[in-house]
């Protein structure tokens, strides 16, 4: 029971779960009696729910150093959650633990402890994720980037807009800590402290931004405000004194007005509404009688009313889940074909800080009520196909639309497509005839195997009339292109290729050494072989390379023949410079990359040649390896022996002992060898001419 002692909420069973598609529930009222003791007449009506909106990740956030959290906003099912959520070191999944909160159902925990603090992690959530209607999770995928760091950075406050005399926003660089009693900070105006009459997180702002409402309004010009006292989730700064930030901000009325004067078409639960945008979210609305209208249709101008029950927002009696809290709609149900013009009269919303709209003239069009075009059910997938590449014809870049009878031009207007919201069309054609639209993916638009919302809208047909709009979870197959994530050259006659991901050849193509060139210093070299395997090729030089400062680029050939698993063709022509990464064939695990650090110039005065050697991995079994330097004239080898647990630095370190033992302690004639860190560096003791040096790890 309601406050006003005649309304009554109900609430529906948690069990029982709104679906996508509309669910008639009867609603049966009696033996109820009046304040009077007397009987009220018995009531019974039928009513259809249904649910239509998709779960969002409405927060993430380090709960302590090694957990991770992600929230969202409604219920969902994390039965999936392990194959739903993955975490990425780059291209490479990791195994990390992840946790559901299985009594709100609102959230889950990564475990990051084991993860590498001086790396970032992408996670990734997919349309597994879904809430108890069958909704998936929006965006999807949604990505975000874990960096599993101690947090010691204090908090900045990055702005303090005004929004009119009594309120005003505040925007911080990351999410701000609830101290209690939903105090974020405390405000002083004009050096006094003042005490807020609310202090709200704006929503989906992760705590990052808040509306502070005044507990009265300022005088009109600038007033110095200062925000102090707040901390971050990590409790920085400490104490929470040391926090302050003060700007002179303009207080001034304000006359809210809508950013969008021409409605746009938005189905929410099959009902189409002309859509308008405010510039603030909209509290209320006050329209308690029908609004003059004039509409356009056939050259004839009709004077007409819109039905104050047709105009909707998102909130309050009669609200509209599907709409944006900034969003005005009308619902075009019995609306007569033509062009609208209306004056929305002022006052007829108010925003979340109390200001009202001005008189605004809007215009909107409406197509014949029963949109008899449609997209048709043979656009979607069969089975566990994805909708591109599914059809004789098509490429995993493509997509085919079916309408179910002719449309007009602006089906090839790549606008009115998009999946997950996101315009990923580069063209549309017809493909055939005018009832069926070939549809181009940009590269690399879809990135994960996945379902996501391919949407319809503003379509019209061959006599101009709208065709219905269309929204639907379909199933896509990823199409990124394939390509060189890395090359390295491995000995003075290898270089070894590591791809984004596996790829492959469809017979008769094949994967050879055709498919890869190398360049020496800008000069294409003969290759003997490539071997694929994987996401990986092995280049066999004809010659061997003869200085490991020579710089080595890898080349996807014009003709190359990978694809991936989907299909994807790799990128072709795609260069990318080989880091020289020799790694010991002892067995130790050892691994470095030799590069030159300074060239040599002869005298006069000169420049004394440096070059360096990276020790990348230290060694995980016993063994010796064996160094080999060389500058045309020298020639060194030195030996460490190892017990397979050296560090990289130490490794180094007894790289350059061992150089230095030569000789009977003498070293390498004419040059100083050195350990810093993981490097090992080799300075010419004098200026000379650049020389050809090589430094191979065997």
């Amino acid at each position: 029971m309601q406050a006003d002692g005649v309304t009554v909420r109900l609430t529906l069973n948690s069990a029982t779960a709104l679906t996508k598609l509309a669910t008639n529930y009867t609603v049966h009222v009696h033996d109820v009696l009046n304040t009077d003791g007397d009987e009220i007449e018995e009531f019974s009506q039928v009513i259809s729910l249904s649910d239509s909106v998709r779960p969002e990740v409405k927060a993430t956030s380090f709960v302590d150093t090694n957990t991770f959290k992600v929230e969202f906003t409604e219920p969902v099912d994390l039965s999936n959650l392990n194959t739903a959520v993955t975490v990425y070191d780059g291209l490479t999944p990791v195994t990390v633990t992840k946790t559901a909160n299985n009594t709100t159902k609102t959230s889950f925990t990564v475990d990051v402890s084991g993860l590498d603090s001086k790396k970032e992690y992408k996670l990734v959530v997919n349309s597994q994720i879904v809430d108890f209607a069958g909704n998936a999770i929006s965006p999807n995928p949604y990505e975000t980037i874990i960096k599993p760091v101690a947090d010691t950075v204090d908090p900045l406050v990055d702005s303090i807009t005004a929004v009119n005399r009594t309120f005003f926003k505040v925007k911080f660089n990351e999410k701000i800590k609830d101290q209690g009693a939903g105090v974020y900070f405390n405000v002083a105006i004009d050096d006094t402290n003042v005490t807020p009459t609310s202090v709200t997180p704006v929503a989906d702002s992760n705590d990052t931004e808040f509306v502070v409402e005044l507990g009265s309004a300022q005088s009109k010009g600038l007033h110095k405000v200062t925000v102090k006292n707040f901390q971050d989730v990590a409790g920085n700064p400490n104490p929470k004194t040391d926090s302050s930030f003060t700007k002179y901000v303009d207080f001034q009325d304000a006359a809210p007005t809508f950013t969008t004067t021409t409605g746009v078409v938005k189905n929410i639960a099959g009902t189409n509404y002309i859509v308008f945008k405010f510039a603030n979210p909209i509290a209320s609305k006050s329209i308690s009688s029908a609004v003059a209208a004039k509409r356009v249709a056939d050259g004839i101008t009709f004077d007409t009313t819109i039905a104050a029950s047709a105009f909707k927002i998102q909130a309050g009696v009669g609200g509209v889940s599907g709409l944006a809290n900034d969003e005005l709609a009308i619902d075009t149900t019995g609306l007569s074909a033509g062009s609208y013009s209306v004056t929305l009269p002022a006052g007829a919303v108010t925003d979340a800080y109390a200001d009202s709209n001005v008189a605004t003239a809007l215009d909107f069009a409406v197509g014949t009520a029963s949109a008899q075009t449609q997209v048709l059910a043979a656009t979607e997938p069969s089975g566990s196909n994805p909708i591109n590449g599914d059809t004789s014809g098509e490429t995993v870049d493509q997509v085919i639309v079916k309408f179910s009878a002719e449309v007009g031009d602006s089906a090839k207007d790549v606008t009115n497509y998009s999946v997950e919201g996101q315009r990923v069309f580069k063209s549309a054609e017809f493909y055939g005839d005018k009832q069926t639209v070939r549809l181009t993916l940009n590269d690399d638009a879809i990135k994960y195997d996945g379902s996501y919302v391919l949407a319809i809208n503003n379509i019209k047909d061959k006599n101009g009339k709208d065709v219905k709009a269309y929204s639907k979870l379909i199933k896509f197959a990823e199409n990124v292109k394939p390509y060189i994530a890395k090359a390295e050259v491995t000995g003075l006659e290898a270089v070894k290729v590591t791809f984004s991901e596996a790829v492959s050849a469809t017979s008769p193509a094949v994967l050879d050494k055709n498919d890869l060139n190398v360049y020496v210093n800008g000069t294409k070299v003969a290759l003997d072989s490539a071997t694929f395997s994987g996401n990986t090729a092995v280049i066999d030089l004809t010659n061997a390379l003869t200085s490991t400062t020579a710089t080595v680029d890898v080349e996807t050939a014009a003709g190359f023949d990978g694809h991936d698993a989907n299909g994807n063709f790799g990128k072709t022509l795609q260069k990318v410079t080989a880091a020289w990464k020799i790694a010991d064939g002892s067995g130790t695990g050892v691994a470095g990359t030799a590069t030159q650090v300074t060239a040599g110039v002869a005298p006069t005065p000169g420049t004394a040649e440096v070059n360096k050697l990276a020790v990348s991995a230290g060694a995980s079994s016993t063994g010796d390896i064996a160094l080999a330097f060389g500058d045309g004239t020298i020639s060194e080898t030195a030996t460490v022996t190892l017990a397979g647990t050296e560090t990289a630095a130490q490794v180094a370190t007894a790289i350059a002992n061992a150089f230095n033992a030569l000789n009977s302690g003498a070293g390498v004639a004419g040059y100083t060898i050195a350990a810093s860190g993981a490097d090992v560096t080799f300075t010419a003791d004098a200026a000379a001419a650049d020389k050809t040096v090589t430094i191979t790890l065997n």
